[in-house]
């Protein structure tokens, strides 16, 4: 069956007109600007369902009881957690939404920090705040003013019921609203295996690596520009998919063989020259 470039481009993810997901006010002092979020990223990885092998057909997923033997409606699910091994306090929606808190439709910053001081591991995921009407003066001042002075207002939030610490900063497009991580939801590092004591400390490195480690880092510094990086796995899947839409033969290459361990100043030399020459031929 081949399959049109309409049905192709829709697989891939054709853009859409994107829904608001939350309208409310960001407040700071005695300052309110109202605005509605929309998200800032999305995943373009093709979605895959399962199949039966045999016959084609998608295969279902059904809330089934193995004590009574019957599929059950959502009406007669509620949530449990599992306090103990087969074990269960159940919650209703009710005690869910009153333990979010009042629904108040507000980012209220707590304070203000400088940018650089807020881990990257903390933020999860990233919207675009757009001022209502009324708003637009209110939010152009506050952008200019993060920018400026290079500051993240943070503070909570209630995000599709549930509760969040956010960060509103100042982005290419205007105000930016980033939900983050709470501390105690970020692994701390003595809880990783492998971590403590893994890496060595600054003086146990002999000083040529220091120097060679620091002059390769020089040499393959340059601004930032997102245009430059692509997602390969996904290319090579979406025309392993065409492919296939169209009835072709695909060839997968062999993965390449890795490199052998060589010692590591011989590895940052090889690669400063490398660098180096790509400067010179550039």
């Amino acid at each position: 069956m081949i399959c049109s470039d309409d049905c192709v481009q829709l697989w891939k993810g054709a853009d859409v007109v994107q829904r608001s997901v939350w309208s409310g006010v960001i407040s700071f002092g005695l300052v309110a600007v109202p605005v509605r979020l929309f998200p800032a990223t999305r995943r373009r990885a093709p979605q895959f369902n399962l199949l039966h092998r045999r016959c084609g057909s998608r295969i279902q997923y059904r809330k089934w009881c193995p004590r009574c033997e019957e599929e059950l409606s959502a009406e007669e699910l509620v949530r449990g957690y599992e306090y103990a091994r087969g074990q269960y306090v159940t919650l209703e929606d009710e005690d869910i939404r009153g333990a979010a808190g009042e629904q108040t439709g507000r980012i209220d910053l707590a304070t203000f920090a400088r940018l650089s001081e807020i881990d990257p591991v903390y933020y999860d995921r990233t919207y675009h705040a757009v001022p209502e009407r009324a708003g637009r003066r209110a939010g152009a001042l506050l952008a200019d003013a993060l920018h400026r002075h290079d500051r993240v207002g943070v503070g909570h939030c209630i995000l599709r019921t549930k509760p969040h610490l956010a960060a509103v900063r100042s982005g290419e497009t205007g105000l930016l609203v980033q939900t983050m991580y709470y501390p105690d939801e970020v692994t701390e590092v003595p809880q990783v295996e492998g971590l403590p004591g893994s890496m060595p400390a600054a003086e146990e490195v002999g000083d040529a690596e220091r120097e060679m480690a620091a002059q390769l880092v020089t040499n393959l510094s340059e601004p930032f520009d997102p245009g430059q990086f692509s997602n390969e796995y996904r290319g090579r899947l979406e025309e392993l998919i065409d492919g296939k839409i169209a009835g072709r033969e695909i060839v997968i290459p062999p993965e390449r063989p890795r490199g052998e361990v060589i010692d590591l100043l011989e590895a940052l030399e090889k690669s400063v020259e490398a660098a180096e020459d790509g400067e010179h031929r550039g």
